[in-house]
């Protein structure tokens, strides 16, 4: 279960932390990049 959610202060990252104490970062799509 997730307990926090928090953006860097970049907007590029998103750090998760749950219930059973575990921290997971995200990286972001930036705005205006192309998919290969």
């Amino acid at each position: 279960r997730i307990t926090s959610v928090k953006f860097g202060v970049d907007a590029k990252y998103l750090a998760v932390g749950t219930m059973d104490r575990n921290l997971r970062f995200f990286g972001l799509p930036v705005a205006g990049a192309e998919e290969p």
